[in-house]
Parts: C-alpha cells; sequence; structure tokens
C-alpha cells in the first residue's frame, strides 16, 4: 500500500493516511520511524490526496479530524509544559491555524453534503443520520458553531443509528500525572495493526503494562479485554485474543465518537 500510494496511486495514498492516523509515529522503516513524541505522519499523505483531489470528502474528514486532535494535544501541553511546547515551536498562533483551517475544512465537508462516502459498508445515509452527530461533535471540539439540525440526537439503538467501534486505552501514572493514550478505529484488522506499533513504540504492552481494547456496538460497550493477559514474549498473541465482530454502523473514519471526547485514531494526554 505504501509503495503504491508513494508511486503516485491517489486511493492508495488515501487508505494509507488512514492507516497512519491510528499511529503515534511511522511504523518501522519509514522516516518517522523511532521519532519521540507524536508526529502524525498521516497528515503529508491526506495533504497529497487533497491536492490531486481538492474535494475529496473522506480526506478531508481524516485531516480535520486529525487536526483536531492536534489542537487538543498542543493546547494540553502548552497549559501544562508551555516551555517544552516553545521548544517545538509551537503556541497560541499555530494552534490558531491548525484550527483556521480544520474549521475551512468542516465547511467543505458540510458543502459537500456527506453521506454514505463517510461510512463505507454502511448503505444508505438518508439525511446523514450517520455522520451528522459526528460532525457536530467536531465542531464542538474546534469550539465552532454547529448548523441547525446537525446535533440531532442519535436514533434508537434497534435503527442501527449509533456507531460502532473498537478502542486502546493504555493509561500509565508518572507521579501526580497520567498519561492517557487511546486508538479509535472501527475495523478490527486495522486496529490490530495499530496496536502492535504502539506495543513496538513502548516495547511493551502499551506505557503502562496493561492497555485495555473495548468493543462498543450502538454507542454502548459490549467488551473489554486486558491485553497483557495475551501479550507473550514481546508481541500480542492475536490468536488467542477474542475480537468480537461489532454490529451497527462502523464509526466513519476521521469523525469523533459522539459524547465520549474520543478522536478517530491515535490520540495522547497528560492530566
Amino acid at each position: 500500500m505504501r509503495t503504491a500510494a508513494a508511486a503516485g496511486d491517489t486511493q492508495a495514498a488515501l487508505a494509507w493516511g488512514r492507516l497512519l492516523c491510528l499511529t503515534a509515529a511511522g511504523p518501522a522503516g519509514t522516516a518517522a520511524d523511532g521519532a519521540e513524541g507524536q508526529t502524525w505522519p498521516e497528515e503529508p499523505w491526506l495533504r497529497a490526496v487533497l491536492r490531486r483531489r481538492p474535494r475529496d470528502v473522506p480526506a478531508m474528514t481524516l485531516l480535520a479530524g486529525r487536526l483536531a486532535q492536534q489542537i487538543d494535544y498542543w493546547e494540553n501541553m502548552t497549559e501544562l509544559n508551555p516551555s517544552d511546547a516553545e521548544e517545538f515551536g509551537e503556541d497560541e498562533a499555530t494552534i490558531g491555524r491548525r484550527r483556521a483551517e480544520a474549521a475551512d475544512l468542516l465547511a467543505r465537508i458540510r458543502a459537500a453534503a456527506p453521506g454514505p462516502d463517510l461510512a463505507p459498508g454502511s448503505g444508505s445515509d438518508p439525511g446523514h443520520r450517520l455522520t451528522r452527530p459526528g460532525l457536530a461533535e467536531l465542531a464542538a471540539m474546534l469550539e465552532l458553531p454547529t448548523p441547525s439540525g446537525e446535533s440531532a440526537p442519535e436514533p434508537p439503538h434497534d435503527s442501527g443509528g449509533a456507531h460502532s467501534f473498537y478502542v486502546l486505552e493504555d493509561d500509565a501514572w508518572s507521579g501526580s500525572v497520567i498519561h492517557r493514550t487511546t486508538i479509535v478505529a472501527a475495523r478490527p484488522d486495522e486496529l490490530r495493526w495499530a496496536c502492535d506499533q504502539w506495543f513496538r513504540l513502548t516495547e511493551g504492552c502499551g506505557l503502562s503494562g496493561s492497555a485495555t481494547l473495548s468493543g462498543y456496538a450502538y454507542g454502548e460497550q459490549v467488551s473489554v479485554v486486558d491485553l497483557a493477559e495475551h501479550f507473550d514474549d514481546g508481541r500480542m498473541v492475536w490468536t488467542d485474543c477474542a475480537f468480537p465482530p461489532l454490529p451497527g454502523a462502523p464509526l466513519p473514519p476521521g469523525l469523533p465518537v459522539p459524547g465520549r471526547d474520543l478522536f478517530y485514531g491515535f490520540a495522547a494526554r497528560v492530566e
């Protein structure tokens, strides 16, 4: 996939960018391999897609969602360790530029009237009921006004309106602060890959040594797995780890989980 993306295949670049959204840094063998901290390796690939296809709604959605996560990350750092943020060249101005770009992307997404393209495999999306709550959540994260009707409540569970997704949670205490890491995705194969990348970076079962994996169907938690129980000799043994398929509409790539303060993809913060 990466080879095809590097060769100029736009669809491969989109798929590779979506996958990289789930990582803190580039996987083994890439330029960002071994980088310290979060590097957002997906960003150049998503921007490459938009240079070729400026109206590509999935690419705009992924980039807007990742910019929102960057804003949260750098705001968190500037609040707790402003000198560290300055060393990275981050301040209110750089955060403001990200917010402005994300707002522009969100406006373009809304203008494109996204529907099933944001939720592949979910079938028709009358009234955009699958994407509207996520777009409203993204607007709230960006502190933007929400158009009338976009924040309509989720349909009843039996209508399949609420999203299904998986989330890796890895919380590690350091003195009086806690380092929170989450990886949110709808496809089990992609999340397995992302977990392996994270465990390679942390050289163990996450920063905590006891990361957990939860499944949510129709917005409700339906399973929890202690991944440490399936971690052996420095790697996950996925064949021994139950990874139940989830019913309902999958979380659209790029959109946050409505009402749960969870970004799509990899996210980290200190509290």
